[in-house]
């Protein structure tokens, strides 16, 4: 009597044959990561005693068979990674009341999300992101109490407002909810979200602010609000958030200065980004206290004052980016105490002064761009600074190219200039010589010929001439012919 079948990994193509469904005590279908195609036989849902039926990463067509719901013991149903399976969530499958997990992303799944659906109080994990759902997202999913692991909805064409009812999810770890058409405000309700770890809302149509109350969210690792018309100031909440690593606020309408709170998130230390905003102020010198921080991405605003010194205490950071704001003064020669620095981008900004040597030095730098500022001086030789085009530099009227590596590039732009119009002259007088040569080979060739046939062409020409009246040119001819009459 087979219980368990494990045939995931093999590369099997080929349909599923139905015959499988006469398999009345398996319990565990594992046909994963192969390359089957065809429906999925609703045979198999005689299968009434499967706990795990998991058939992803194949080529399935079809839908998922409407008699799901006949197996009642399934606690892991995977149809996940099936670009070409269609077709609803059938309204059966609340009679999978063990489900633990239903996993339908990546297919191309569509329609409105069943009522049934809600009733599956098991559930820990829903996964239906990357699919073609529409319509709103009920407040019925607040029903889902037992979901803990994650909710993943993101990249449908959901629509309509962020049900307030996912605050009832206290268990919930992972909300993510971006790529879809929602609309309306944050609902304040999600600071209920207790548990949770990471959050993204990103490209979507919410408006409003940022809630102050989202402080109370402790465990929070990950946020992203990325792309939305989010407007107003970024509230003064993060010092609630130590757990935070990520945070993406980037591709919005904030405004205002950056608030205290945030500038003391030490533990921070994975990605900010701020870009894209309306943001105003000073960039917090305490920045410079984020020693593990990989990523600041603070570009696209309005930034003013300078740049600070404390950046050199950043040693862990790989990306600064402080491009398109109005930053003055010079250029901090802590910045070559950023050992992990990978890439520095401080152009279209307001910078003035020589630039340091220092940044030259840096061990990991790949890139840097302080083009179009009121830089002076004379670029620096070392490190990074040979490498880099002019592209680099441009913009800044008063950075002298003189030095011995300015020098040595012009020189060789100069060589390369000179070597291609040699070679075109070259190219011209060989031209040229073939070209005369070629004529002298045709006059040397008709004087080659008899005596008579010459005389026999001249004639044929005086004749052609006389009879369009040019009898001036037929006298020249002639003088010319004369030695040659028998």
């Amino acid at each position: 009597m087979l219980t368990v079948l494990h045939l995931h990994n093999n590369s099997l193509t080929g349909e599923i044959p139905s015959s499988l469904g006469e398999l009345r005590s398996l319990q565990d279908l594992k046909l994963y990561y192969n390359h089957l195609s065809g429906p999925v036989p609703s045979s198999l849902t005689n299968c009434t005693h499967l706990v795990y039926f998991e058939l992803s990463g194949n080529n399935l067509t079809g839908g998922i068979p409407e008699e799901i719901g006949r197996l009642s013991l399934v606690e892991w149903l995977t149809f996940s990674m099936n670009p070409l399976l269609e077709g609803s969530i059938p309204h059966s499958i609340d009679g999978c009341t063990q489900l633990r997990q239903l996993s339908l992303y990546q297919t191309n799944l569509e329609g409105v999300l069943p009522s049934s659906l809600f009733n599956l109080s098991k559930l820990e994990r829903l996964s239906l992101e990357d699919c073609a759902f529409s319509g709103r997202l009920p407040e019925l999913v607040g029903n889902l109490s037992s979901l803990s692991i994650k909710l993943d909805v993101s990249h449908n064409n959901f629509e309509g407002p962020i049900p307030a009812g996912l605050g009832k999810l206290s268990n919930l770890q992972g909300l993510y909810l971006q790529g879809n058409n929602f609309e309306g405000h944050l609902p304040h309700q999600l600071s209920e979200l207790r548990s949770i770890i990471e959050m993204d809302v990103s490209c979507s149509l919410i408006s409003g602010t940022i809630p102050t109350s989202f402080s109370r969210l402790a465990s929070l690792s990950k946020l992203y609000i990325r792309n939305t018309q989010i407007a107003g100031p970024i509230p003064d909440i993060f010092a609630d958030l130590q757990n935070l690593q990520v945070l993406d606020l980037s591709r919005n309408m904030l405004v205002g200065s950056i608030p205290q709170s945030l500038a003391t998130l030490y533990n921070l230390e994975l990605i900010l980004d701020l870009s894209s905003n309306r943001l105003t102020g000073s960039i917090p010198s305490s920045f410079g206290n984020m020693v593990r921080l990989q990523e600041m991405h603070l570009s696209g605003n309005m930034f003013t004052g300078r740049i600070p010194s404390a950046f050199g205490g950043c040693v862990g950071m790989q990306i600064l980016d402080l491009s398109h704001n109005r930053l003055e003064g010079d250029v901090p020669d802590a910045l070559g105490e950023m050992i992990s620095l990978e890439h520095l981008d401080m152009s279209h900004n307001r910078l003035s002064g020589s630039l340091p040597s220092s940044i030259g030095d840096l061990p990991k730098l790949i890139s840097l761009n302080v083009s179009y500022n009121m830089l002076e001086g004379v670029i620096p030789e070392n490190g990074v600074y040979r490498t880099l085009s002019a592209s680099a530099f441009v913009g800044n009227p008063r950075l002298s190219m003189d030095s011995p590596l300015s020098r040595s590039r012009s020189s060789d732009e100069r060589i390369h200039w000179k070597t291609r119009i040699i070679s075109v002259l070259l190219a011209a007088i060989v031209t040229l010589y073939c070209l005369r040569y070629y004529m002298k080979r045709k006059e040397a060739s008709a004087l080659d010929l008899p005596l008579w046939r010459r005389v026999f062409m001249r004639r044929k020409k005086v004749s052609g001439l006389l009879e369009e009246g040019e009898e001036d040119r037929c006298s020249n001819l002639e003088v010319e012919l004369r030695p040659w009459r028998l």
